[in-house]
């Protein structure tokens, strides 16, 4: 087909205070991160409409693609103050819809500071770190963690749609519940009689 899809996959820097560590983590894969340039030549109305919105990235950047994913351990926390108690007590009332507030990514994002561009589900799901490995109990480590939204996914494109974003509690064999999000990709096919 003549879509390209880019899925990248990181693990930012750790601790509630390392919010510009992980920021300048996302920036420098992000601009660094380069591709061969084997990208096929774009269907004739899909140029002519890239070059109206100007929204076509430059060819082999990590971010030049139709659709991009972004997903990992981003290790952004749950702050605004919050002790680690409180939040375990709103996980236990199921208000996590408030602590969605107190999100570092979220602000981050909102603030234009990383991930600008990508959209990310709304989170319905508990926090998916830290968790006391085999079992789905919140760290009762003596450093007892706070509760976070680690673990995300994020994507961008005029030709990605989410469909579902969830966690997967059931799986305990970590520190962390996994993510998963469901994407649908518009995909371009060549012109009948085209090569690609």
């Amino acid at each position: 087909g003549l879509t390209s899809v880019c899925f990248l996959c990181g693990h930012f820097a750790a601790h509630t205070n390392k919010v510009r560590s992980r920021n300048r983590d996302y920036a420098t894969v992000t601009s660094s991160l380069r591709f061969p340039q084997h990208r096929p030549q774009l269907h004739p109305q899909k140029a002519r409409d890239a070059l109206r919105a100007q929204t076509y990235p430059a060819p082999g950047h990590a971010l030049g693609h139709d659709a991009v994913v972004w997903l990992g351990d981003f290790n952004y926390r749950i702050d605004g103050g919050l002790s680690s108690d409180q939040i375990r007590e709103m996980i236990a009332k199921g208000e996590t819809h408030k602590l969605c507030a107190s999100d570092q990514l979220a602000e981050e994002h909102s603030e234009g500071r990383v991930f600008e561009g990508f959209t990310e589900g709304a989170i319905s799901f508990n926090p998916t770190y830290k968790f006391d490995a085999g079992t789905s109990d919140y760290d009762s480590s003596p450093k007892a963690r706070a509760p976070a939204w680690c673990d995300r996914v994020l994507y961008r494109g005029r030709e990605i749609s989410l469909v579902k974003y969830t966690s997967c509690p059931s799986i305990t064999f970590s520190d962390h519940k996994p993510v998963a999000a469901l994407l649908t990709v518009q995909v371009m096919l060549p012109l009948q009689g085209e090569g690609g």
